[in-house]
């Protein structure tokens, strides 16, 4: 004890090291050195909290929490103790340790142990900052909303998605766009009852709140009427003629213009009403057909899974949760997914290192490479807290988030390719390839896919609208196909040049930040050729981010740390 008082009572000397109180990102802390390290410090009650990050490479914890009832156990923190020596050297460490030990003690002693308005360190907000920017820095912050998926949600009712393991992470990234420098569109379609909205509802519920507008249907009124300030507009459902009434145009700045005819009551004349979207991504759901072109271009349209065993699963997990057995995922949980979201930076561009290889893997259209690329820069920005920056502050994608673009949106990029759903893909693929050779009529279509004649006439009306089918002159009419399947996700993934991309990888960041390649070199070449799960995804798409952790979000319990 004596020599320890002799340590506290020396360190309040003054290190040759520049230590002083500091802000980073609008948290309060310690800045160490010039720039380097930063030390951040929060006040819980009768404990503090604190956690030491480097600088030079990002944004990267050195410790993990620590915490202690007095500012002097900080002493007998080990952890901190190895870090200060590696980074301040033998000499200078217990000064340093010592003046942040006095300058914390001159916080508090500053707020008369209160709560400050907008101090980090006594900010009643921080915990759930803190947890939500510990979650942003995980690796596996998609499996965790995953989970929330699956657990389900309290909304207007009980609602989850179970099954749709691309589909509903496609969702979350999707809406995600609205507030980055690529906003993208969705249309879901499938039959009444398959849980379209429902996987639009789980997702909005999970986004900060006033996010989104929700309106029944898609009319004038709604256009000009309500609150205007949200970034994403959910249509629940598309009515059959509604771009007839409402003509919608891309804006300059990424948002919507919409055009509406409208009559002067005192001429009687129709003129022609403009107005914008604040909206930059629109998401909607039908069970009758496909948008116009015009608005099909800026879609992902994705298809509900209707397979009997999915609906049982779902059947089970309504009764579960009636009889008291399963529970939704934890409301504090959910709040900091939202908390997420409001942390995310939505200036931050992000460059493609690898883009150029990826020109050749498809026969893409004008649009689709774009929105391919588009998602893996969501991606990246999405975990912008875990990836290295260029020299003009840009976002650099890793492999990484290319593999990961493939595993949650080759389905639904595959079907956006193709301009087609599943049920119009089911009806196309039973076409006869050659129009010179016998076609086939809608009651063979009818017989051979179990669907009723109606439906097929409808799908064969969209085919043929899109361009992938042709039909004979007179009746019976025969269809044929005529365009070509694009290539699985597997083909296409070994179509890759991994080698290349990640070569390309960190060439990017030997420019960028020579210093830095040592520490990203295993997040650029290990999860490609090191990680059996990423090795046998690439060989069966299989594996790789659907494979569920043993930990559930309920033990994970971020919030309730001491």
């Amino acid at each position: 004890m004596e020599s320890q008082a002799y340590m506290i009572d020396d360190a309040l000397s003054t290190p040759s090291i520049r230590v002083e109180p500091s802000t980073m990102r609008g948290e309060w802390g310690i800045s160490i050195g010039e720039e380097e390290l930063f030390l951040r410090a929060e006040r819980r009650r009768e404990k503090w909290r604190m956690r030491l990050y480097a600088l030079w490479e990002g944004i990267k914890p050195l410790t993990p929490w620590i915490t202690v009832r007095s500012l002097e156990e900080l002493w007998a923190s080990e952890t901190l103790r190895a870090v200060l020596i590696q980074e301040c050297g033998e000499d200078e460490w217990w000064k340093v340790l010592g003046r942040v030990v006095d300058l914390l003690r001159r916080e508090s002693a500053s707020t008369s142990m209160g709560f400050e308005e907008g101090r980090g360190i006594f900010n009643p907000e921080s915990e759930v900052d803190s947890a939500a920017r510990e979650l942003l820095q995980d690796p596996n912050f998609l499996n965790y909303v995953r989970e929330v998926y699956e657990q389900g949600v309290e909304i207007d009712q009980y609602r989850f998605v179970l099954g749709e393991q691309d589909a509903k992470l496609l969702v979350y990234i999707l809406s995600l766009s609205a507030k980055t420098r690529w906003p993208q569109s969705l249309w879901v379609t499938g039959d009444s009852g398959y849980g379209k909205s429902n996987i639009i509802r789980v997702t909005l519920h999970l986004m900060p709140e006033g996010y989104a507008k929700v309106v029944s249907y898609f009319t004038p009124g709604a256009l000009r009427h309500g609150r205007q300030n949200y970034s994403l507009l959910f249509i629940e459902e598309w009515r059959s003629g509604l771009e007839q009434d409402v003509r919608l145009l891309s804006g300059e700045d990424g948002c919507y213009r919409y055009e509406i005819a409208v009559r002067d009551p005192k001429t009687g004349e129709w003129t022609t009403q403009t107005g914008e979207i604040p909206a930059k991504s629109i998401f909607t759901t039908s069970a009758e057909g496909l948008p116009s072109p015009q608005l099909l271009r800026r879609c992902w349209i994705l298809s509900v899974d209707e397979s009997e065993e999915l609906t049982q699963a779902i059947n089970l997990q309504k009764a579960l949760y009636r009889a008291g057995e399963i529970k939704p995922a934890d409301p504090e949980f959910v709040r900091t997914l939202r908390r997420c979201v409001e942390l995310l930076d939505p200036d931050l561009d992000v460059v493609i290192p690898y883009a150029p290889l990826l020109v050749d893997i498809a026969e893409w259209d004008r649009t689709r490479l774009g929105q391919f690329l588009d998602l893996i820069s969501i991606i990246a920005w999405l975990f912008q807290y875990q990836r290295p920056r260029d020299e003009e502050g840009r976002i650099i994608a890793l492999p990484i988030d290319l593999l990961t673009a493939i595993q949650i949106g080759w389905r639904t990029l595959r079907q956006s390719l193709l301009k087609l759903p599943e049920r119009l893909r089911r009806v196309y693929e039973a076409l006869p390839e050659n129009s010179e050779g016998i076609g086939k009529t809608t009651k063979e279509l009818s017989l051979e896919l179990k669907i009723s004649q109606s439906c097929v006439r409808t799908y064969l009306a969209d085919l043929k609208t899109l361009g992938y089918a042709v039909s004979s002159e007179g009746r019976p009419k025969y269809y044929w196909k005529s365009a070509q399947v694009l290539n699985s996700a597997q083909s296409i993934i070994k179509q890759i040049k991994w080698q290349e991309i990640a070569s390309l990888t960190e060439k990017a960041l030997e420019k960028a930040s020579p210093e830095s390649v040592e520490f990203y070199r295993d997040h650029i070449w290990g999860p490609l050729y090191t990680s059996p799960e990423i090795r046998h995804f690439l060989e069966t798409h299989e594996t790789g981010l659907f494979l569920k952790k043993e930990e559930k979000i309920s033990e994970i319990n971020l919030l309730k740390r001491n």
